[in-house]
């Protein structure tokens, strides 16, 4: 019995005593899929920071590989007049598997 654990004991530490095979780091693959769209809203949020109507819906559009967001303009106007302004607060434009910011308008 003895002479099993010795024998056991020297296979393990002559194993222990090999260097451990290099292992290589995984390619970096660029990611095929877009990010979620609320990842797109919290970059353009913070990219663009001019005030915006809360109240209203915040517009998320995927086209060509790019997120466009768009933040709404309060709209409401007196009594008997006609809005006469821009669509829009703002609009930000993003690299939709990066998040990349390509282009901000404001007020168009």
């Amino acid at each position: 019995m003895k002479t099993a654990i010795i024998i056991l004991s020297i296979a393990l530490l002559a194993g222990c005593s090999q260097r451990p095979a290099e292992i290589e780091p995984a390619p970096q693959v660029e990611s095929t899929t877009p990010i979620p769209r609320e990842q797109a809203i919290a970059i353009a949020t913070k990219a663009h920071n001019m005030a915006y109507d809360r109240s209203g819906q915040i517009e998320v559009e995927l086209k060509n590989g790019q997120y466009i967001v768009t933040f709404p303009i309060d709209k409401s106007t007196k009594p008997g007049t006609r809005y006469r302004g821009p669509d829009y607060a703002a609009r930000i434009w993003l690299d939709a598997k990066t998040g990349e910011v390509l282009e901000a308008k404001v007020g168009g």
